[in-house]
């Protein structure tokens, strides 16, 4: 496949869902607030292209057109299979996770330090299951009956002691919450961030508000381990511009 589109290494997949994984007509398990729209990559795509690599658009099923004139960008619809897929993820030199879903389990089978943003839901027992020394970014949740965002450590107390994959509904507007993705601005900085360092050995980073991220959390136990033997890091860029929900 690589050879038929003269696919070029290194290359990047990129994956998001949006509104075509869910029938509503007979899937009442909301999960919409999972998606995300493939458009808000454009800047980062071009980026990583400009940086000399291919990027490769992975995804089963979409209703987002997105179109890119690059001779580098590759949406291969009509030979897509679930094998070509699992190849490329496995063999790129990273993987972009536009959404947390089922797909994102690859990297960590296949061991691969990748990058993923809006997170959602977000606790640390969610964490333990992305690839060591990886770095993600969560989706911020507001309050419309506080009128105000809700800190990361609430996010995760909320997740982890009333959220249920199989809740009928949607569990956070149910509970007169709002989702919010991920700015482009937000997106492009981390990735920026991430490919700048992707091949380097994990160091304890520097920044202060890393310490500052995973102290606000109670289980000792669970930071140590997704610190210490996962190496996992929340972006620095986005911790700077959202210190106030530490």
């Amino acid at each position: 496949t690589l050879k038929k589109y003269n696919i070029k290494k290194p290359f990047i997949c990129i994956t998001s869902r949006d509104s075509a994984y869910l029938d509503t007509k007979t899937d009442k398990n909301y999960h919409d607030f999972i998606d995300t729209d493939f458009r808000k990559f454009d800047e980062s795509i071009n980026y990583l292209i400009n940086k000399g690599n291919s990027v490769i658009r992975v995804t089963k099923k979409t209703n987002i057109d997105y179109q890119n004139q690059s001779k580098k960008y590759f949406f291969l619809t009509e030979d897509r299979t679930d094998s070509s897929d699992v190849f490329f993820l496995s063999q790129s030199k990273y993987n972009i996770f536009g959404s947390y879903n089922g797909i994102t389990n690859l990297s960590a089978i296949f061991r691969k330090k990748s990058l993923y943003l809006n997170f959602v839901p977000f606790s640390l027992k969610d964490l333990t299951t992305i690839s060591k020394n990886s770095v993600f970014i969560p989706k911020k949740i507001f309050s419309i009956k506080e009128n105000r965002f809700l800190k990361f450590y609430e996010i995760n107390n909320l997740i982890n002691s009333e959220y249920n994959i199989h809740y009928q509904g949607n569990f956070f507007q149910d509970k007169n919450l709002k989702v919010v993705d991920n700015t482009v601005t937000e997106m492009l900085d981390t990735i920026k961030e991430f490919d700048k360092s992707y091949d380097q050995i994990f160091e304890k980073s520097e920044n202060h508000l890393q310490d500052k991220f995973w102290n606000s959390f109670s289980d000792a136990n669970g930071i140590r381990f997704l610190k210490d033997e996962l190496c996992i890091k929340i972006s620095d860029s986005f911790l700077e511009n959202n210190e106030e929900l530490i």
